[in-house]
């Protein structure tokens, strides 16, 4: 997440998972980069697998980008599976959940995407988004490039908030549920190779 401070131009925290725990795997919330409004949902970096808290605050969150009918912005997100952390039981279902919110999220998600040093992007993480920028040759870190539909690189940190607003140009006049149809295809085409 080195970069993402950089590239807000205001951002407010929203944190919790409505049961008491703030989730902090995941930071969320409203931001503003250049003239655009996203909601937020940033991996802090800490990890590749992410708690229960840590995503039912995502879904929450991605709720909250429903009704304001405001994009997503995923930043360095994980979708590794979380089955293996031994007392978190209850973190592949809100996984699952959190998941399924974004395939049938009905406006544009952008990603972004660092060189992360937790090894390689997964398919799923490509086939979500609408579309992709990459930082710091993260594109090499990605076996499935083939799979995000759009993709474009930011050659420096002062370019980052302009090629986030030209990729949700590209995206903003597609209708939802073309959107959600063109991930819905992505995934299946995972699913059969």
């Amino acid at each position: 997440m080195s970069y993402l401070q950089s590239a807000l131009k205001q951002f407010i925290e929203l944190s919790g998972d409505r049961t008491g725990e703030l989730g902090a795997s995941i930071n969320t919330g409203l931001a503003w980069i250049g003239c655009e409004k996203f909601i937020i949902l940033a991996d802090n970096g800490e990890s590749r697998c992410h708690d229960a808290a840590s995503w039912r605050r995502a879904s929450r969150t991605i709720g909250l980008a429903r009704q304001l009918r405001k994009p997503l912005l995923l930043w360095n997100l994980s979708f590794h599976r979380t089955t293996d952390r031994v007392g978190d039981a209850g973190a592949e279902h809100a996984l699952q959940a959190s998941e399924q919110s974004l395939i049938e999220f009905p406006a544009p998600i952008i990603s972004v995407m660092e060189a992360a040093p937790f090894g390689a992007f997964s398919a799923v993480e490509l086939a979500v988004p609408d579309a992709t920028l990459f930082l710091d040759g993260a594109e090499a870190q990605c076996e499935y490039l083939s799979i995000s539909p759009r993709t474009i690189h930011a050659p420096g940190r002062d370019e980052i908030a302009a090629r986030i607003s030209e990729l949700l140009t590209q995206v903003a006049s597609i209708p939802a549920d073309t959107l959600v149809t063109e991930r819905k295809t992505r995934l299946a085409s995972i699913a059969l190779s």
